[in-house]
């Protein structure tokens, strides 16, 4: 479940990004990335019996795979990865679990 709160924050940082700054994130380096983040998404979506764009969107995909996020908190900073997003997709939340 999201909460609408975390939502009009997600709206803000998405506004916050220029709409050229998402695509040119994407990098011609970061195309192979892209293309397994979006495999997983389609798997994870799959699995969920959700479309793909309720784990997460295509705009979210390109700055992780322009970001490279190494750790959990540099991937909650990503637009559209909050931290109930990322307990429910990654299965990791406050209390760390693998």
């Amino acid at each position: 479940m999201i909460v609408v709160k975390d939502g009009e924050a997600f709206c803000r940082r998405l506004r916050d990004l220029k709409a050229g700054d998402i695509g040119a994130q994407v990098r011609e380096a970061d195309q192979p990335l892209l293309a397994r983040l979006r495999e997983w998404r389609r798997a994870t979506a799959k699995d969920q019996s959700v479309p793909a764009y309720v784990v997460f969107s295509d705009a979210t995909l390109e700055v992780i795979a322009g970001r490279r996020p190494a750790s959990t908190a540099e991937l909650a900073a990503v637009p559209g990865v909050g931290a109930v997003r990322q307990e429910a997709r990654t299965g990791r939340g406050k209390r760390g679990r693998v």
